[in-house]
């Protein structure tokens, strides 16, 4: 059964790889001519910080759950934020450690992705963000589960 405080304690973790991921991200589009579908990947964590930001109530009043039922649905929120937060990790990790660590300069002493690295990596980007993609889906649907339960 899910305690209110490790629903607390995934929202944070969730959170704080979300905010790492970003600024991961952001670096890389800083850069001249950086990939498009980076663009695309800092969406998808965009999302899932502003969904995170407007169920945060719904999670935090979770301590209030007094049924088998609805301790289910905290349970089941509390296991899709921390596979949001697996996803977020694992792209978290790629930027830093696969994409950020082989970056060139052009003729003109722009910082640039190496093409090399782009070509080898693109798909596991990929298929990183689709990843993503369908781990926040489910979060979103435990949360409207859960706040649907809340109220009834």
């Amino acid at each position: 059964m899910a305690d209110p405080l490790s629903i607390s304690a995934s929202v944070v973790a969730l959170v704080t790889a979300v905010n790492a991921a970003r600024k991961g991200l952001a670096k890389l589009l800083a850069l001249h001519k950086a990939p498009g579908e980076l663009t695309l990947v800092l969406n998808e964590i965009t999302e899932v910080q502003r969904i995170i930001s407007a169920y945060r109530g719904i999670v935090d009043s979770s301590e209030t759950c007094e049924n088998e039922g609805r301790l289910s649905g905290v349970e089941n929120v509390r296991k899709s934020i921390s596979d949001c937060k697996d996803a977020v990790l694992a792209l978290e990790h790629f930027v830093h450690y696969k994409l950020l660590l082989d970056i060139a300069l052009d003729n003109r002493g722009n910082l640039k992705p190496s093409k090399r690295t782009w070509l080898l990596r693109s798909k596991e980007l990929l298929s990183l963000q689709q990843d993503l993609t369908e781990r926040r889906k489910q979060m979103m649907e435990a949360l409207i589960l859960f706040q649907a339960q809340q109220q009834s």
